[in-house]
């Protein structure tokens, strides 16, 4: 090798050496850590079944250990299929209330299931110490959904005679679904 080509390839190996990489701070509008889209899958997942199971015969004991190791479920291992489990489970109970087709409970038992699978979703693609945008967990049609949500249990209560639940839980919808409109018509470009 000639003395060149020596000084061409000690430069080359000096110049692409491994170096650190640098630390990088990347700001997000309106970002939650990781670790709270988990509490909040979990805090979901487990108030959908107490709200659905609050009602019924089923033994508390019973209540509290199902509701118990889903939560701890989701918490570590939080995967979809645990989100399903939850809205299955949920189901159930709420078929075995005493004003099972007309309960307003039903409404929130579907709003806490959805938002519990939302979220579920969310931390299963996102790490402890991860960050991820608001507008990724929940989009405006999502709010829809959920203020549609209300909305249908809001008329669903009507018939049981729960006029002043159905009141609030039918202007919270009508409310969400408003600010779910605005919302989206404003964030598109």
């Amino acid at each position: 090798m000639s003395l060149t080509n020596t000084l061409v390839y000690q430069y080359r190996r000096w110049r692409y050496r491994e170096r650190p990489q640098p630390r990088i701070k990347l700001r997000l509008p309106w970002s939650v850590p990781g670790w709270t889209v988990r509490i909040g899958a979990a805090a979901c997942s487990g108030g959908c079944l107490v709200i659905a199971a609050a009602g019924t015969a089923f033994p508390p004991a019973l209540v509290t250990v199902i509701t118990t190791a889903i939560v701890v479920l989701t918490l570590v291992i939080p995967r979809y299929q645990t989100a399903l489990t939850t809205i299955c489970l949920a189901a159930v109970a709420v078929l075995y209330s005493p004003g099972a087709p007309f309960d307003p409970v039903i409404g929130w038992v579907v709003l806490t299931g959805y938002l519990g699978l939302r979220l579920t979703m969310a931390a299963q693609l996102l790490p402890w110490r991860g960050r991820a945008q608001l507008a990724t967990l929940l989009g405006w049609r999502d709010l829809v959904v959920m203020g549609l949500t209300l909305v249908v249990a809001a008329a669903s209560g009507l018939p049981a005679g729960h006029l002043t639940w159905t009141v609030i839980i039918g202007a919270i919808g009508l409310l969400g679904v408003v600010i779910a409109y605005v919302i989206g018509r404003h964030t598109k470009t």
